[in-house]
């Protein structure tokens, strides 16, 4: 299954019908999870908006909002949940550009399931929540907004004495109800189905004493002005409707149609009523069986009506003009569309839940062209924060993409490693999920050549009594795998690392933390043939257990040189012979440290970077030194200011140093902790030319950095990413700056400014485009934080941004325009 990160973007494959009409069906979800869309909405600017409901990974579920672009491409998904179920309902928009979030809560509330309102700002911040009901089942259904910004809702509430009876109210605009109350009560079943706001009061469509009913009322006091409940069939012999669904508006003034649904013969049966629910005409659907739960009405008048996986288009006579299968899954999988709306290119957007994989339900999202029909049909993007991924060690492959390895969470085996090979925009080529049995534990991988791979790591549990084995697999770069070796381990231990180095004669060096064959934990060297045969293997004293090496070249004289720490704690840098005989090692920076980086210099020398402890007080360093070929230490560096995991450097051509980290130091507010990624520049000297940071990511950690093709760097570990742990790949230019987005030829950078910026940036772009403008603000993850509709009509144009309440970090401006995008980076001061 393919997933879509903030940082690491999967391409999204879609085909043009109708003039200006993008069409795709969308499939989002984990194989083992559910996740749910309930409710749909386009915004004027052509956007969409998305509520559901995600597993959110313990045993229950949270509301979300997902919000996309016209192409349906993510730009923003926030969730909303306790520690038990929440689940979204209906999504009403706001005129301030907020949203109404409703469904019901079991984390909140007075017991059971309690009808649950989140108010949102345009951002996606909760305003306010409030919980309708008693002890027992209760949901909010639907909500309208009236002209003084007031609210009504509609909710479903539980008695043991009246069963389920339908409560309506009015609450202002801060959630606070007022007097209005109406409350539907007959001692038998109630339930309500939809809400519409007209121009002299609210209908409420549902279900009462078992009959499909509408009714309406005043929308400033409830009062109830009328109430019907004998709809029927367009049939000879008509059938009553045991409910009615959904509510939308007609043509002209005063007019509305409904669906409902009879018992027999099964249909369905779409109607217009007057102002009094008086009913002008109507017509019958069978929608393959499906009861019909959802009508959009077209600008040429024909309806849309679905339900089930079925969709039918009519004309405003009945006259069927299209009929589809929305989700394209075979008989048997269970499916719902819940929410559809008419675009005005004639076609219709949808969503509801479908099961593309064999267990748990996938969030379905579609653009359907006039046709009823899709070009294109994907799983895009694993939606809920429902499972974990860890990302170890990647590398940039001669066509300029990325191989990426780790490890990701599968409810049968556990962990499994996690292989992607994407291109050089961090667009996924293809991806996989192998392994044993058992749990699959992946550290390193590196290049064998130009068209291979190896990939390195440790398997536990394969079958009961047998060791732990490290296994040693080698990949082409389309991911079929040309041989796997695997070397018994002895005991498991979950801290065992091994790190792997392609040699120069085509072989391969392994360093792990524990022999082969041997229960005893001790340092090995094992130097594998281009086949995977060993060569040699040797243990020794010393060194760590856990820390052996954590940094390893090869010298261009065929020697090995690792980092790493000693067996008294302290960092170590160690030179090896061919043969893996020692051949000198040295501790190197304060009392306590490891080592993790370690790079050659073009006149022989070499760079060593590492966390270290000066005075065992607990507080690293960062730690940079450049020693000569024999170990003696040219200048070393100390730097303090915080937390410093995973220490790597890098040295270009021109023998300029990147030291590289990820960060945990105090916040300059005094409360609470900043996290982000460190990007140091120095000199062949160790002067210190610029310092960067990467922010917006939580609960970071950046395992690996290397330059790249284009003087840059890439990062590459993992972050949290809706409350899960996902793969996280970071590239920035040979300054240091995060770029993202797409670009088309000839089109000029906008000049952005200034950077840092306090309180606002400016916009200066000069180009021969003119139209529509949308200036985005994203932060270094991809989160969007600010989203602005403007029009270019001249060849230069200037705009103004506030940010001072962005936090400090790197960020981009990107302007997406009618012919592509283009993207510019600022820093937040």
């Amino acid at each position: 299954m393919k997933k879509k990160y903030r940082i690491l973007i999967l391409v999204l494959f879609a085909g043009i019908s109708a003039p200006g009409q993008v069409s795709f069906k969308k499939f989002f979800g984990n194989p083992s999870n559910a996740d749910f869309a309930a409710d749909i909405y386009q915004t004027p600017a052509g956007d969409y908006v998305v509520a559901g409901t995600t597993a959110n990974g313990d045993q229950g579920f949270d509301m979300f909002v997902l919000e996309t672009d016209n192409s349906g491409s993510a730009t923003s998904f926030e969730s909303y949940g306790g520690s038990k179920n929440e689940v979204a309902q209906r999504l009403v928009p706001l005129v301030d550009g907020g949203h109404l979030l409703l469904g019901y809560t079991e984390s909140y509330g007075s017991g059971g399931r309690d009808g649950y309102a989140l108010r949102l700002d345009a951002s996606g911040m909760v305003l306010w929540s409030r919980t309708i009901g008693g002890f027992y089942d209760d949901q909010i259904i639907d909500g309208v907004q009236l002209a003084d910004g007031s609210l009504v809702i509609a909710a479903q509430v539980f008695t043991p004495s009246g069963g389920n009876d339908i409560r309506v109210e009015r609450w202002n605009a801060g959630g606070t109800a007022v007097l209005a109350t109406f409350t539907m009560e007959t001692g038998t079943e109630n339930y309500g189905r939809h809400l519409l706001l007209t121009t002299d009061g609210i209908l409420l469509s549902g279900i009462a004493e078992g009959q499909g009913f509408i009714l309406k009322l005043n929308s400033a006091n409830l009062s109830q002005i009328w109430f019907k409940n004998d709809y029927t069939t367009a049939s000879a012999s008509p059938q009553p409707l045991l409910r009615v669904e959904d509510l939308i508006p007609g043509s002209g003034n005063n007019r509305f149609i409904a669906v409902g649904r009879a018992a027999a013969p099964n249909v369905n049966t779409v109607f217009t009523i007057d102002e009094n629910g008086e009913v002008i005409s109507k017509f019958n659907s069978l929608l393959s069986g499906a009861v019909a739960e959802c009508l959009a009405r077209s600008t040429d008048g024909s309806l849309f009506i679905a339900g089930g996986s079925q969709i039918e288009q009519r004309d405003s006579n009945g006259l069927v003009l299209n009929a589809a299968n929305a989700t394209d899954m075979p008989a048997g999988i269970p499916q719902n569309i819940r929410s559809l709306i008419a675009l005005s290119t004639g076609g219709v957007a949808l969503v509801g839940n479908t099961q593309v994989n064999q267990r748990g339900r996938d969030l379905l999202f579609g653009i359907l062209d006039t046709a009823l029909e899709s070009q294109s049909s994907h799983l895009y993007w694993n939606l809920g924060p429902n499972d974990s991924e860890s990302g170890f060690s990647a590398r940039q492959t001669a066509d300029g993409g990325y191989l990426l390895c780790g490890e990701r969470y599968q409810p049968d085996t556990q962990e499994d490693i996690w292989l992607i090979k994407t291109d050089a925009t961090g667009q996924v080529v293809w991806e996989q999920t192998t392994g044993s049995s058992g749990i699959d534990v992946v550290r390193t991988l590196d290049l064998s050549g130009n068209n291979a791979f190896v990939v390195t790591g440790f398997s536990y549990d394969v079958q009961l009594g047998e060791p732990a084995v490290l296994f040693v697999l080698k990949f082409d770069l389309e991911g079929n795998e040309l041989w796997a070796k695997f070397f018994p381990l002895g005991t498991p231990n979950f801290s065992t690392y091994a790190l792997v180095r392609t040699l120069s004669d085509g072989g391969y060096l392994i360093a792990l933390s524990a022999p082969l064959v041997s229960a005893t934990r001790k340092p090995t060297l094992l130097r594998l043939n281009e086949v995977g045969d060993v060569v040699w293997s040797k243990t020794y004293d010393g060194f760590s257990p856990n820390n052996f090496l954590r940094g390893l070249i090869e010298t261009s004289e065929g020697k090995f040189l690792g980092v790493g720490a000693s067996s008294g704690g302290t960092m170590h840098a160690t030179l090896f012979d061919p043969l893996g005989a020692q051949l000198w090692s040295y501790a190197y920076g304060g009392a306590a440290g490891i080592g993790y980086g370690v790079a050659a210099t073009s006149d022989g020398h070499f760079i060593l970077s590492g966390a270290t402890d000066t005075d065992l007080s607990g507080n690293d360093s960062l730690y940079v030194a450049r020693i000569d070929a024999l170990g003696t230490v040219d200048w070393e560096q100390y730097i303090e200011g915080g937390s410093y995991a995973w220490p790597r450097v890098q040295v270009n051509g021109a023998g300029e140093i990147f030291l590289t980290s990820t960060v945990a130091a105090p916040a300059p507010s005094g409360a609470g902790i900043r996290e982000f990624e460190e990007i140091r520049k120095l000199t062949t000297d160790g002067m210190p030319v610029w310092v960067r940071e990467i922010s917006g990511l939580n609960n970071m950690v950046f395992f690996e950095s290397h330059l790249t093709q284009d003087e840059g760097l890439l990062f590459f570990g993992y972050a949290d990413n809706n409350n899960s742990r996902d793969y996280c790949l970071v590239k920035t230019d040979a300054d240091g700056i995060v770029n993202t987005g797409s670009a088309w030829k000839n089109i000029t950078l906008p000049k952005v400014f200034p950077s840092p910026a306090p309180d606002e940036i400016n916009i200066s772009w000069e180009s021969t485009y003119t139209g529509p403008v949308v200036l985005q603000i994203f932060d270094a993850m991809g989160r969007r934080a600010e989203k602005i509709s403007r029009q270019k009509n001249n060849t230069t144009a200037s705009w103004r941004i506030e940010v001072a309440h962005l936090p400090p970090g790197t960020y981009f401006v990107q302007l997406v325009t009618d012919e592509g995008s283009v993207s510019k980076p600022f820093i937040k001061g």
